[in-house]
């Protein structure tokens, strides 16, 4: 029977990891712009994912930008809101801000929390960038947290429409599995109305093949931008499709992203965002 007993222990504690692992984390936390274009925005800077995706890409454009958001996923009840700014109108720094609250996991595996980051990128040219920021991170439920972990980053624009961003996050380990150290690289190709973007992330503090990508491209005609993008997390097994649609007026604009989970779980995610931007 202690036989029996341990097994069965043991058979529940894999299956209750891997079903930790098979859930969004905190790092899919992003707005309708990133979901349509597979997760692949850190070069761009075209949104408040920059702050924390990276940061120094906030200084890409010159510009004072609002935004709110959110997401659901109707699988997995993964749900996000947020609220951020950046104010990049200061040649010699800019700097953003953003709020998010999100809901990860089901059952015992449950978490709720509260992510305020604060970014501030330096231009050294218009070629070049330097950033750090900083995030104050709050968690509740099967893992607690109440500390503070930071990034640094760069940003490479040898040409007017080709750029680079590189950015090393959670540089402080608070000893929290929901928020590891890992390395992005992000790459953003813009050619009048068609963009094009690539990112590549990876978590060298964990097992082998901890990596992910997206790629996304986006089409604007007129006040419409037409998106569409790809992604894959080899942690997770997990493949997606996305797509949506930017709808731009006087100063503001309205983003809708959709992600479709490709096998698995077939989660399917729906993120609303709003700007005003001057």
């Amino acid at each position: 029977m202690r036989q029996w007993a341990l097994t069965a222990f043991l058979l529940f504690s894999v299956e209750r990891q891997a079903s930790a692992q098979d859930e969004l984390s905190l790092s899919d936390v992003l707005q309708a712009r990133s979901y349509a274009m597979g997760g692949a925005f850190r070069a761009a800077g075209a949104g408040i994912d920059a702050i924390e995706g990276s940061p120094a890409s906030i200084a890409a454009s010159r510009r004072y930008q609002v935004q709110l958001g959110g997401g659901w996923d109707f699988t997995s009840h993964f749900g996000s809101a947020s609220a951020g700014v950046i104010d990049s109108t200061d040649p010699g720094l800019a700097a953003g801000m953003v709020y998010h609250i999100a809901t990860l996991g089901r059952g015992d595996n449950h978490r709720i929390f509260h992510l305020t980051s604060l970014a501030l990128a330096l231009p050294i040219s218009d070629a070049f960038a330097l950033a750090i920021s900083g995030h104050y991170v709050v968690e509740s439920g099967l893992r607690s947290a109440n500390a503070v972990t930071g990034d640094a980053g760069l940003m490479i624009r040898p040409v007017s429409f080709l750029s680079f961003a590189v950015t090393a996050h959670n540089l402080v380990d608070i000893r929290n599995a929901d928020v590891t150290r890992y390395y992005s690289v992000g790459s953003a190709l813009l050619l009048g109305p068609f963009n094009f973007s690539a990112d590549l992330k990876s978590d060298l503090g964990l097992t082998s093949r901890q990596l992910a990508f997206g790629l996304g491209a986006e089409f604007v005609l007129g006040i419409t931008a037409f998106r569409g993008g790809y992604a894959r997390n080899n942690r997770t097994q997990s493949s997606y499709l996305s797509g949506g649609l930017g709808l731009f007026g006087d100063g503001a604009g309205l983003d809708i992203g959709y992600r479709q989970e490709v096998g698995g779980t077939h989660s399917r995610l729906l993120s609303l965002s709003f700007q005003i931007r001057n």
